[in-house]
């Protein structure tokens, strides 16, 4: 007879464990102890570092406050000084009982002073006043002072001569003279030439600046290096102004040298017209916003007795 199948549960069968079962599960237990006390020491790793970078960050523990030792305060009482008030009083003098030593031979008495007895006014008479008696002043040194009138001068003796005049003051009048003439020659030929100048022939010294400003600063400056007073004229005392008219090309080259007005002295003419001529190698060429071919110039050259020459035009 054949049972019959359970139909109500049905039950399985495990295999029995085996020894390797159980040796595996004892090894993953100590893993895992192993495991826990590795994070362990890695947080507290962690912790260490993280107080030893704020201690040496300069944040660290905070400083304890430090209390200082009390101090000890001794009270003295400070001695007191003896004022001049409190000073002790002075010994008193005891009397002489023995006389002292005499130095003298002989007593002697000094005869007391008496005033002069005078007369008094009478009555009705005013008091003198008393008479005060004025003496002369000293003299000042090397010079004798004056004891009466100025004696007058006898007939026939010349006045006496009026003071010299020193050499800085001829120099200063006659600069002053100079001037003044040079000024009123300087109109004169503005008048004379202004028809030439207004038609572009010639222009004046230190005229139109805006083209010919550092020309005009190397024609005088070339001139003065070469142009000296000449010793003959000198010598005789001449002086005076002569009136220039001055040709130069576009290269700087002088052209031709007109003396317009005389100094007075042939010397002081040929000494000017010769600085100019010896002076080309200082002017350079004319500035290329010059139109013209060539440059006509007037200029005065003034010579001064004990001074330097000057070169100026009509401005």
């Amino acid at each position: 007879m054949v049972p019959a199948p359970d139909i109500g549960y049905t039950r399985t069968l495990l295999p029995a464990p085996t020894q390797g079962t159980a040796l595996l599960t004892s090894r993953d237990r100590r893993q895992h102890k192993l495991f826990v006390a590795l994070v362990l020491l890695s947080l507290l790793l962690h912790l260490l570092l993280a107080v030893f970078v704020e201690y040496w960050s300069g944040s660290g523990p905070p400083a304890t406050a430090t209390t200082q030792p009390p101090l000890e305060v001794d009270l003295r009482q400070i001695p007191v000084r003896p004022r001049e008030l409190d000073l002790p009083p002075p010994p008193t003098e005891t009397t002489r009982t023995r006389p002292a030593k005499r130095l003298a031979p002989d007593d002697r008495q000094v005869e007391r002073e008496r005033a002069p007895v005078g007369t008094t006014p009478e009555e009705g008479q005013p008091n003198r006043p008393a008479e005060t008696v004025t003496r002369p002043a000293p003299a000042k040194s090397g010079v004798p002072a004056a004891t009466g009138p100025p004696s007058p001068t006898r007939p026939g003796t010349l006045p006496a001569p009026p003071p010299a005049v020193s050499r800085e003051q001829l120099l200063a009048s006659s600069s002053q003279a100079a001037r003044n003439v040079a000024a009123e020659q300087v109109r004169e030929w503005r008048q004379k030439l202004r028809e030439e100048v207004e038609r572009g022939e010639a222009i004046w010294l230190d005229t139109e600046k805006d083209l010919l400003v550092s020309f005009f600063k190397r024609f005088r400056d070339g001139i003065y290096l070469v142009w000296h007073y000449p010793q003959a004229a000198a010598a005789r005392g001449e002086d005076g102004i002569c009136l220039l008219k001055i040709t130069i090309n576009r290269a700087g080259i002088v052209e031709d040298v007109q003396i317009i007005d005389s100094s007075g002295s042939p010397l002081l003419d040929e000494a000017a017209v010769a600085a100019v001529h010896n002076a080309t190698r200082y002017y350079g060429y004319l500035p290329a916003a010059y139109p013209g071919a060539t440059l006509t110039i007037f200029a005065f050259f003034q010579y001064q007795l004990g001074g330097k020459g000057f070169i100026y035009g009509a401005d």
